[in-house]
């Protein structure tokens, strides 16, 4: 029954979602905390452009409008340091784009990336349970676990999933609004999540969150990193698009520590969004940004 109902809100994803191209704008958070201390915060306005929720792989490109960072006082050694853009890899662990219920984007068991062969890369996961089930607005949200097939350990006597996701799918639409990853086993608070809202009768991200917690040499340093993408901006139509300003494409090899970009102060103290944010202004209150 769970794998029906899995497979009924993939097949649906032509319906549920945009299949023609669309713009959204966003606003970017990264900060890391190294062992107790914050140590660098990224913030930025991007713009997205995206070919839609079509048959074929999924493409989308990224322009970076605004942005203002801190130093970057990160305690990390070289081998855990990284110039890929991180907004980027965000982005990749939408599932639906992804056309995987992996938590990496690109999962070595589905290796179609049309919609046929992502409900078929249903049958491979073992491991599916009801998480929950709820009334909202009138609507059933059904929550279903699913382990992902990169993470299965095997003991003597069994196997089990480390790493699991939670799929939410609104059984009136079919349409799945809210894809959570985390691993069950481990101490450190590692997820990724993706949620949904309806603009229209179509489904499009409203916000993203990514976050990493790990401890390395011998567990005597830790490092928490957290990566949120909040969309607040959406532009249809092919000839709105091409009319949209927007700035320069950003690349995966180049992450936003390594751009070089004059602060606009005046953008800042009027973005309102971010603004609104309690949880930004608290994070760039420890690192005096609001002084």
């Amino acid at each position: 029954m769970l794998r029906y109902v899995l497979k009924e809100a993939i097949s649906a994803i032509p319906q549920n979602y945009p299949t023609e191209k669309h713009l959204l704008k966003a606003y970017f958070q990264e900060y890391t905390i190294s062992d107790t201390t914050y140590s660098e915060m990224i913030e930025a306005d991007v713009t997205l452009v995206s070919e839609g929720y079509n048959t074929k792989e999924v493409k989308q490109q990224a322009y970076l409008n605004k942005l203002r960072r801190t130093e970057d006082n990160r305690d990390l050694p070289d081998r855990l340091r990284s110039d890929r853009n991180t907004l980027l890899n965000l982005l990749s662990r939408n599932t639906l784009y992804g056309r995987t219920f992996s938590k990496f984007g690109r999962g070595i068991y589905n290796k179609d990336r049309t919609l046929k062969g992502f409900a078929e890369s249903v049958d491979k996961s073992k491991f599916l349970k009801v998480h929950s089930q709820q009334i909202q607005d009138g609507d059933t949200i059904l929550t279903i676990s699913i382990s992902d097939p990169y993470f299965i350990v095997a003991s003597d006597t069994e196997s089990a999933p480390s790493m699991f996701g939670l799929i939410s799918v609104n059984l009136t639409d079919k349409a799945m609004i809210k894809i959570v990853y985390g691993d069950l086993w481990s101490e450190e608070a590692d997820f990724a999540e993706t949620v949904f809202r309806k603009v229209d009768g179509v489904y499009y991200p409203v916000y993203m969150r990514s976050v990493s917690d790990l401890e390395y040499n011998y567990k005597t340093k830790k490092h928490y990193n957290s990566l949120s993408l909040f969309f607040y901006e959406l532009v249809k139509g092919k000839d709105k698009i091409r009319k949209y300003k927007k700035d320069k494409k950003m690349k995966p090899e180049k992450g936003l520590r390594l751009i070089r970009r004059k602060t606009d102060e005046d953008f800042w103290n009027n973005y309102s969004y971010a603004n609104s944010l309690s949880a930004a202004a608290v994070v760039r209150s420890k690192f005096r940004l609001n002084e």
